[in-house]
């Protein structure tokens, strides 16, 4: 996947999602979901669930995977493609494009992903940042099945300093994962491993992120802070973290790996 920003004052994120479930979901009134698409049934709200198929934040570029592998996209399934614009006080135009590459033979193995999602997996309750606290929150989530790693993506917004990720096997080997010591919400992207790194089924993978929500933050958007939830909106907070990989093959850890499209 390749998305192009045609306006990149403009364009905050995009996304590229799908769905080929056919139940809806009632919204409740809190929900942050209800920003896709949402149908009405005899006086009530409801939206599909849908799942991640790709996205573009600043600084990261082509999506590509390791030779043989590829991403599936069913048929059948629902699309829709969300780009997400900050307020601006003068009007724009934007022309962004998304192209999506085909394989250019059978794929060996399809991409899937652990995925730890901080506003409702946090070990230690919701995500919720005091005003003028610096906090750490902690989130985890095991593998079920032996899996082979060759990429992790990271996400948060502008209160998150610092972020750490690490696996620890059942034998309590621990695997390093991922450091940043300075958060730049400018500049997310995709790390990818020169090899692939073997999760064995049972290995918790485990997830910290620090915000500062204090006036020592110059990215704080509000003087004087203010309390803040987890929400899409730029403005609140986000952690998540995507390990993208393979279910593991015998000897996956000792290939180097060669992505397409690069």
């Amino acid at each position: 996947f390749e998305f192009v920003p045609g306006n990149r004052k403009a364009v905050h994120h995009a996304e590229l999602l799908a769905n080929s479930a056919t139940d809806l979901i009632p919204i409740r009134k809190d929900d942050t979901l209800k920003m896709l698409v949402t149908y009405s049934y005899e006086g009530a709200n409801f939206f599909r669930g849908y799942d991640y198929v790709t996205g573009w934040l600043p600084g990261n570029t082509i999506e590509s995977f390791p030779a043989g592998v590829a991403k599936k996209l069913p048929m059948k399934d629902d699309y829709i493609f969300l780009i997400h614009y900050p307020p601006a006080p003068v009007e724009q135009t934007d022309s962004s494009v998304l192209y999506v590459y085909k394989s250019q033979r059978k794929p060996d193995r399809y991409l899937e992903t652990v995925e730890l999602h901080g506003a409702y997996d946090i070990e230690n309750g919701p995500l919720m940042i005091a005003a003028n606290t610096v906090k750490t929150f902690h989130a985890k989530n095991t593998v079920e099945a032996d899996f082979s790693v060759f990429a992790i993506l990271p996400h948060a917004h502008h209160l998150c300093k610092r972020m750490l990720a690490y696996a620890v096997t059942p034998a309590h080997d621990t695997i390093q994962l991922l450091r940043i010591n300075a958060w730049d919400f400018d500049w997310q992207y995709t790390y990818k491993f020169p090899r692939y790194i073997k999760l064995q089924a049972g290995t918790v993978v485990h997830f910290f992120a620090t915000y500062d929500n204090t006036n020592n933050n110059p990215e704080n958007p509000y003087n004087p802070p203010r309390d803040i939830y987890s929400s899409f909106n730029a403005n609140d907070e986000m952690m998540e973290l995507f390990l993208l990989g393979v279910p593991y093959q015998q000897g996956d850890e000792n290939q180097p790996l060669k992505y397409e499209l690069e």
